[in-house]
């Protein structure tokens, strides 16, 4: 209960519309990610030499609008075969964004992957709108040979005991190239504290397994826009806002191109 104040008090100070009930009613971390674990996801064929776009921050039903047909648009003519939303689908996480959100993702006739964001657990029963809709919130998946996904629950800001236990696993497999999806940034130096994970601990032992294990990067979203650093030999990204509300910069999303030996990557703007 301590960690579900601590979370209402952050968002609050941060100027979030949430209902405070959603915060201290819906399931915590450690139960999203032991119902996320026992899904079975059936594995997806991928040619040898793929794309596959990662973007945050849609907020379908936030009165601003979003860029999402520019990025379809983007699908076709970088021939993208599959996409990642890396949080926050929704604004407020009522069951008709959760609707519209997976009637745009279907309409794509693409793969995509998804995890959830603060802002998709706004009300009491949001888990229950993602998790029929979209599955697990904490899953992994290899779409090349040499190149796992690995997709994070930071919903709440933070990881927990259990998704750390998976975490570690996963990050012991042998692929080369090892990329983490979510919605909370470890650290940015220009990130106030309020904006990435909560923990200080849980922090520093992220970037120790990241130095581990080499992960070839983090991918985040929670602040709109685009940026990357590195530390540690791991890339860290702030993926790109599909939302018309901006923290800094232009919307766009992180193209990652994968041949049979190497991934590449490049910011792509969006422009109307």
């Amino acid at each position: 209960m301590a960690d579900r104040l601590l979370l209402l008090l952050l968002l609050l100070t941060a100027g979030c519309e949430i209902d405070p009930r959603a915060v201290l009613l819906h399931p915590d971390v450690e139960t999203r990610v032991r119902q996320s674990l026992d899904c079975i996801l059936l594995p997806e064929t991928f040619p040898d030499t793929l794309r596959f776009a990662v973007f945050s921050d849609l907020h379908i039903g936030k009165p601003a609008g979003s860029h999402w047909q520019t990025f379809v648009r983007c699908l076709d003519s970088l021939d993208i075969n599959f996409f990642c939303a890396a949080g926050d689908l929704t604004d407020r996480g009522t069951v008709a964004e959760y609707d519209s959100v997976l009637a745009l993702f279907q309409h794509t006739h693409r793969h995509y992957y998804v995890t959830l964001g603060n802002h998709d657990l706004y009300r009491p029963n949001s888990w229950n709108y993602y998790q029929t809709r979209f599955g697990p919130s904490c899953y992994a998946i290899r779409p090349s040979l040499h190149l796992k996904l690995i997709f994070l629950d930071t919903g709440e800001g933070r990881l927990g005991a259990t998704q750390f236990r998976w975490l570690e696993t996963e990050l012991s497999s042998p692929e080369k190239y090892k990329i983490i999806i979510t919605h909370f940034p470890v650290y940015d130096d220009q990130t106030p504290s309020i904006f990435r994970l909560g923990s200080v601990a849980e922090r520093a032992k992220l970037l120790s397994l990241l130095r581990k294990y080499r992960v070839y990067a983090w991918c985040a979203g929670h602040r709109h826009g685009l940026r990357h650093q590195q530390i540690d030999g791991t890339n860290h990204f702030l993926t790109g806002a599909i939302s018309r509300t901006l923290d800094f910069g232009a919307p766009g999303f992180l193209l990652f191109e994968v041949q049979p030996d190497t991934v590449t990557w490049r910011f792509v703007p969006l422009t109307d």
